[in-house]
């Protein structure tokens, strides 16, 4: 209307009609609304944003504070390429709250929604993308799986006092009473039934930070001691740590229950992607003497992936093996070559996995790259640097008390408190160097 109303006014003008006076009095009044429409349209796209502002769900904001503060989910708006009004701002809304909050339900009226306002479907898939992508990407926090709340829910699911993840397995997906994320919707498939770490809240699932290589035979008191001593070890707390952890992070609903070949398909781009995200693999071995670890393929190909990387590998062990490790180290020669032979028995040819189709494909992957003498070769230096790394973490601790004057006046169970405290990663961040962990490696492997 105003445009219409200034162009009229130019067209008197220029055909002559009127007095001037009474001609630059319309020029000026068309002038004044012109700046009063804009000033209008301003106000307006302000009260719509205020209006959009006021309508978000309190349950809404409550949840953006809690995941902004973890991390988590962004609100839907970011994502949008092009301004929406708050009808169309409340069907994404709705479309993210329903993935988070693992509904069915909520996802198919929010989908219901989307569709009769008209959204893009670019911008309806860039939320199922980024939801799907946090799922994949995380890492289940080491807080969580050292917690008391996890240990009583193993114990109580199987009955038994020191349970394998192989004996969880059952009571948490199998059985006909399992329940962890049955009916919850997956992020990654918008399907129901979701993996482990979905069911938690915001601050156990982050975007994963190390690699954990393990074993599912393993006894919970097996992961928790290893775990725990790492942890200790390297100064880190456990709030911070998020494991790639598969029995947590893949979906066993998918791979145990529905005999999905998710575990097997693009193995390769799947290992080198999670490991690149992760930055370091942490290798979990349940004893030194006859270790369970090096007789699976998988850990087997864990370690090569890593090497192959250049990703940074570290051991850990629980509590007690630790200690008789360092016993043995301590013995000399004899203890040296007994460790170095029992942990160093790798062969990648006879290596096992649960599932007969994991063994062939990741066989058939080492055959295709490397081969099994290569591939032996790699893990055994990578194992035998670990176990020289402990050997100098204790003669560093020997050396401190050396220094001090009272090497003369130990006992033998003080030195072997000594080698209690390297076991259990109580290694003083000042000891130096004293011998270099290269020239220690060197040593064994001329042993």
């Amino acid at each position: 209307v105003v445009s219409l109303w200034v162009c009229l006014s130019i067209r008197q003008l220029m055909s002559g009609a009127g007095s001037t006076g009474f001609r630059l009095g319309r020029i000026g009044r068309a002038a004044r609304l012109a700046r009063m429409a804009r000033a209008a349209r301003s106000v307006s796209r302000l009260g719509t944003w205020m209006a959009s502002e006021q309508q978000r769900p309190l349950q809404r904001r409550i949840k953006e504070l809690e995941c902004e503060a973890e991390g988590g989910m962004r609100d839907p708006r970011q994502r949008s390429r092009s301004w929406k009004s708050p009808d169309e701002l409340q069907g994404l809304q709705a479309l993210d709250l329903a993935i988070e909050f693992r509904s069915i339900a909520d996802l198919e009226k929010a989908m219901e929604a989307c569709m009769s306002l008209g959204l893009p479907e670019e911008d309806i898939d860039d939320i199922k993308q980024e939801k799907k992508r946090d799922s994949e990407e995380a890492g289940i926090s080491l807080d969580f799986v050292l917690s008391k709340t996890f240990e009583t829910n193993a114990v109580s699911s199987t009955g038994k006092d020191d349970p394998t993840f192989i004996d969880m397995q059952g009571p948490f997906w199998l059985a006909e009473t399992a329940s962890i994320g049955k009916t919850a919707l997956c992020p990654r498939d918008l399907r129901s039934g979701c993996a482990f770490i979905d069911t938690l809240d915001c601050k156990h699932r982050q975007k994963a930070n190390c690699f954990l290589s393990w074993v599912w035979a393993y006894h919970l008191s097996i992961v928790q001691s290893g775990l725990a001593r790492w942890s200790t070890a390297n100064g880190e707390a456990p709030a911070g740590i998020f494991l790639y952890m598969c029995f947590f992070c893949n979906n066993q609903w998918r791979i145990l229950v529905e005999g999905s070949k998710e575990g097997t398909d693009n193995l390769d781009t799947v290992f080198e992607t999670r490991l690149k995200q992760a930055g370091r693999l942490v290798a979990l071995m349940d004893a030194w003497h006859r270790p369970l670890y090096i007789t699976r393929i998988w850990t087997i190909y864990e370690q090569y992936e890593a090497v192959r990387l250049g990703i940074p590998v570290q051991f850990t062990l629980p509590d007690g093996p630790a200690e008789t490790l360092l016993e043995q180290l301590g013995r000399g020669k004899d203890g040296i070559m007994l460790v170095v032979s029992a942990v160093s028995g790798v062969h990648s040819e006879d290596a096992k996995a649960s599932r007969q189709q994991d063994e062939v494909k990741v066989k058939t992957l080492i055959m295709k790259s490397i081969g099994f003498r290569e591939i032996d070769k790699r893990v055994k230096r990578s194992i035998t640097h670990w176990v020289a790394t402990e050997f100098k973490n204790m003669i560093d601790m020997l050396v401190l008390q050396v220094e001090a004057g009272a090497m003369h006046m130990m006992t033998f169970s003080d030195t072997m408190s000594i080698v209690r405290r390297v076991s259990q990663g109580a290694v003083a961040p000042e000891v130096t160097a004293a011998i270099p962990a290269h020239e220690a490696e060197d040593e064994l492997l001329e042993l």
